[in-house]
């Protein structure tokens, strides 16, 4: 049986979902006033601004997962060294399994 989340539980999450949202709004203006994609993309969720979005998604997951290791299991014990060796290596697929950008048709 799962704890209901705490306050400071939703509060991290909450903040979390503010956090990517701001990333993922200063990536997309970026990707505007370079002419990657148009407001339009933006506006119906096209296929380049999925994968816009799949991008910074794996990207905050990939280094949310880096920044637990760094912060929570540094320590030398067999444990700590075996969490670390696989979040790492779950960073690391994430981050090469790179699709490229989806072409205009």
């Amino acid at each position: 049986m799962t704890r209901p989340p705490s306050s400071f539980t939703e509060a991290l999450l909450k903040s979390n979902n503010i956090r990517h949202e701001r990333v993922l709004n200063l990536v997309e203006e970026i990707y505007l006033s370079e002419g990657l994609i148009a407001q339009g993309d933006i506006d119906t969720q096209s296929e380049q601004y999925r994968w816009l979005h799949d991008v910074v998604i794996v990207n905050m997951i990939s280094m949310g997962l880096l920044e637990q290791i760094i912060l929570e299991h540094s320590g030398t014990d067999d444990d700590s060294r075996t969490i670390n060796i696989i979040v790492r290596d779950i960073a690391t697929r994430l981050m090469s399994n790179p699709t490229p950008f989806p072409c205009r048709r």
